[in-house]
């Protein structure tokens, strides 16, 4: 299957041929989603008329905290790129951040992010950039699952009652969860590894080894970093809540 997909699709003449207006085709498909979500979605005469009534200051705060919220963005973003694709290029960092943001905001479930963000780096896999994307957007996950665990065992107590011994146990079994789910994150070299073992075995997925191996540069260092990033962004969208 691995050889298959190699002679047919990624050493294709007219993939390798064609591949620069692949990508511009993918370009434009992207703006044209982007341009018809735009006009379906904004009303420009309501945003005319909230700007109009609205406060200065107010809206002032809200450009500083957009700016705030993107640059956490690419902060995390670049320093995934730098130790899991060593890519260094702010700029190429930074387009390929818009470009997931523009192919992500018309798609279901933002899964054109994922595709969105490969297109500005050409000597990459899509695979790899997956991966490396997949671990910019777990990590905030895990977070704000926490978080809003801790928030509903709050409320559940409060507004239906119950005693504190279901409230204890509910609390600690978070705990608990999450520590488990924080280990594995900053042990990456428990789970990485056997994964890659397993996944060896099947010869059709023998293609998705090699493009798997990006995993192994996940480490300690990027995951803390991330982690750490993440809770700022969190942090810094606490006035718009």
């Amino acid at each position: 299957m691995g050889n298959w997909v190699k002679e047919n699709i990624i050493y294709n003449p007219f993939v390798v041929r064609y591949k620069s207006a692949i990508v511009i085709m993918i370009k434009i498909i992207i703006a044209a989603g982007l341009l018809i979500y735009i006009v379906n979605r904004v009303n420009l005469d309501e945003i005319i008329t909230a700007i109009e009534g609205a406060n200065l200051i107010f809206i002032l705060a809200a450009f500083l905290l957009l700016a705030i919220n993107i640059y956490t963005q690419y902060w995390k973003w670049k320093v995934i790129c730098k130790k899991m694709l060593g890519i260094s290029n702010r700029k190429k960092v930074l387009l390929s951040l818009f470009y997931g943001f523009s192919a992500g905001s018309f798609t279901p479930a933002r899964i054109g992010e994922y595709f969105g963000r490969a297109i500005i780096f050409k000597n990459k896999s899509i695979s790899e950039i997956t991966v490396a994307t997949f671990i910019d957007k777990s990590i905030p996950l895990i977070i704000i699952a926490f978080i809003g665990a801790l928030a509903s065992i709050v409320f559940i107590h409060f507004y239906y009652k119950v005693t504190i011994f279901i409230t204890a146990s509910l609390f600690i079994f978070v705990f608990v969860l999450s520590y488990l789910l924080l280990y594995l994150v900053l042990h990456p070299s428990i789970w990485k590894g056997a994964i890659i073992n397993k996944v060896k075995f099947s010869k059709r997925l023998s293609l998705l080894v090699e493009k798997l191996t990006v995993v192994k540069k996940i480490d300690k260092n990027i995951t803390y970093k991330v982690s750490v990033i993440s809770f700022l962004f969190y942090w810094s969208n606490m006035p718009c809540l």
